[in-house]
């Protein structure tokens, strides 16, 4: 369970439009305590001190942000992605933390391009050198509404390590899992998973 937070490093080869994403750290549900983190620029390559070593291009579209995880400062090497909702207090984090995120920008059609350009980019990468996408199916019971129910998790960076790590701590004994399979989750929509580290995705 780990939550995105960025710092500025460098920009990107390909210039998109720039765009901020503005976001606050909340001590609770509503989004009312809460502080000022620093600002993210869209379609700059981010360090993210809380992934270790992985680096983020993020885009903002009406609705949500796209998180792009790579392996190297220049971001070329995807490693994994994620969606964030806008305008909503999503939460609660691995720190008990809640948070809401804007998108700002002067020009009313950049909020579109930026996002599309960001995922565009991940996209192209990602078809030079596809990797395989494991996923297995689960069931529970919500875990003091802490954790879905029912759906369908994917690693979609290749990583099955990573995923086998998630897959060996349910969250109680109700909880249960199918095994590990080779390919990504093949019914369901994408869900928010503000819960979710880089590359791990939820489907319901």
């Amino acid at each position: 369970m780990i939550r995105a937070s960025f710092v500025a490093i460098s920009m990107t080869a390909a210039a998109v439009s720039s765009q901020i994403i503005m976001e606050k750290q909340c001590t609770d549900s509503n989004c009312q305590d809460c502080v000022q983190l620093e600002n993210i620029t869209t379609g700059k390559c981010y360090d993210d001190p809380q992934e270790g070593d992985l680096f983020v291009v993020a885009g903002c579209n009406q609705n949500e942000l796209v998180e792009n995880f790579y392996s190297d400062d220049q971001c070329q090497n995807q490693a994994g992605k994620k969606h964030v909702m806008i305008d909503q207090c999503v939460g609660p984090d691995l720190n008990h933390n809640y948070h809401y995120r804007q998108c700002v920008s002067g020009d009313s059609s950049s909020s579109s391009s930026s996002f599309a350009k960001a995922s565009a980019n991940y996209v192209k990468e990602q078809a030079k050198s596809p990797m395989v996408k494991y996923s297995f199916t689960f069931t529970g019971d919500g875990d003091g509404n802490q954790a879905p129910k029912f759906g369908c998790f994917e690693q979609d960076n290749g990583c099955k390590m990573c995923l086998q790590a998630w897959w060996n701590y349910p969250p109680d004994a109700s909880y249960k899992y199918e095994p590990i399979v080779d390919h990504g989750c093949t019914n369901g929509t994408l869900q928010e998973c503000d819960f979710c580290p880089p590359g791990l995705t939820l489907y319901q």
